[in-house]
Formats: structure tokens, C-alpha cells, sequence
């Protein structure tokens, strides 16, 4: 007889313990919702701010963007910090470089030398801003990023 009723009660236990896992378990789900309609908003918030920052980028790619030509190991540099003519800079840190005498030395400290006179970068800059659209490749430079633009032969 004892035997029926252990038998009984432990069936009774095992269905209240199972209702209360069903009542934690669902309390648990809705939680998870309310959590996942959370993330849901922050997500479109932060799609929302990279597509104005992706847009803010493009405008400021587009104001800074420079016409690179290289000459002699030189790169020669046109665009709105050099008031739209080609000036020399450094190919390694594309900082400007100034006439030290006999070399041109990069002004970023680089290390960075050539042996072009100074007078010579004068002339070639002069020359490319007079000869406008006669060299053999036109690069388009976007805040550092090189990317040819078309190839003139």
C-alpha cells in the first residue's frame, strides 16, 4: 500500500516540479522577447548613425580628394591643401618636403631624402601645372587611398 502512494506522490512531484519548470520557463521567453525588441531598436539606431557617418565620410573624401603624379620618386601633390597647384611631398609619409640645400628633405621627419634639387621640383611642378592632362596615368588620391582613375596614352 505504501507502495501506491510513493508511487503517487512522486508522480505528483515530478508534474509540479515540471508546471513550475513550464512557469520559469515561459517568464523566461518573454523576457528573451522584450530583450530581442531592445536589441532590434539599438540596432537600427546604430545602422541610422553609420549611414550618416558613411555619408559624412563621402562628403569629406570628396573635399579632400588630391591629384597624385610621380616623378623621380617625388610625389607631386594638387588639391585643396595646396591650393590647386602640385607641390612636392614625401612618398613615404606624404608630408611636404622643403629644399635642404642640395636635397629635398621630407618635412615630417621621416628620414626621408632625394637628391632633386630644389629648383628642379620647382620646374617640375611648374610643369605639371602647364601642362595640364598630358601625363601618362591620372591618379586621383582620397584621403590616402590611391585609386587610378584612367590610363592616358
Amino acid at each position: 500500500m505504501w507502495d501506491l502512494v510513493l508511487g503517487k506522490l512522486s508522480k505528483l512531484s515530478v508534474v509540479a516540479s515540471l508546471r513550475e519548470q513550464l512557469v520559469l520557463e515561459k517568464a523566461k521567453g518573454s523576457e528573451l522577447k522584450s530583450e530581442v525588441q531592445t536589441l532590434k531598436a539599438q540596432l537600427a539606431s546604430e545602422q541610422s548613425n553609420h549611414s550618416k557617418t558613411s555619408q559624412e565620410l563621402q562628403k569629406l573624401q570628396a573635399e579632400h580628394e588630391e591629384e597624385v603624379r610621380i616623378w623621380d620618386a617625388v610625389e607631386f601633390r594638387r588639391g585643396k591643401r595646396t591650393f590647386d597647384r602640385y607641390k612636392p611631398f614625401c612618398p613615404k609619409c606624404h608630408m611636404p618636403l622643403y629644399g635642404g640645400g642640395l636635397v629635398m628633405v621630407c618635412s615630417g621627419n621621416c628620414g626621408w631624402s632625394c637628391n632633386m634639387k630644389p629648383d628642379e621640383a620647382s620646374q617640375v611642378a611648374s610643369g605639371f601645372n602647364h601642362t595640364e592632362g598630358q601625363t601618362n596615368a591620372k591618379i586621383t588620391m582620397t584621403l590616402a587611398t590611391p585609386t587610378v582613375i584612367e590610363q592616358i596614352s
